[in-house]
């Protein structure tokens, strides 16, 4: 293979993995309402962070409709609404902050360490509601 090949190859491959951290825009990223009040007590939503996913159970007596979703108060994503009982497992990735960039998470890839879960919050009907958040066990 000629010294002009390698290069290309180089080049090529430098470009794919450049590729791989692109971020594309979401309508939903903004920045924390810190001005919305924070209602006293906590929702009893249990909140668990995976290596690459956020899974969220519902353990309280009340279906919630439309609400954003907000961990850490920085990174945001919009839910169509959540019943009593019902839980999800959502990408990590799909939580954005305000320049539309993902929350750091882990995996064999990861070039850096996850970032950790301390805090979450339901945003809905102008105020913003405390979760109950399970830490991350480290092996």
């Amino acid at each position: 293979m000629s010294r002009t090949s390698i290069t290309l190859v180089a080049i090529a491959l430098t470009a794919a993995l450049c590729g791989c951290a692109a971020t594309t825009d979401v309508p939903y990223a903004r920045t924390f309402p810190a001005h919305l009040p924070i209602e006293e007590g906590t929702v009893n939503i249990q909140v668990i962070q995976g290596e690459q996913t956020l899974r969220f159970t519902n353990t309280s007596a009340t279906d919630f409709g439309p609400f954003d979703l907000w961990i850490n108060k920085w990174y945001v994503r919009p839910f169509n609404g959540l019943a009593i009982g019902e839980t999800r497992t959502i990408p990590l990735r799909e939580f954005r902050d305000e320049f539309s960039q993902p929350i750091r998470a882990g995996g064999f890839f990861a070039t850096e360490a996850p970032e950790a879960l301390v805090s979450a919050h339901i945003e809905q009907d102008g105020s913003l509601r405390r979760l109950i958040v399970i830490p991350r066990r480290v092996r």
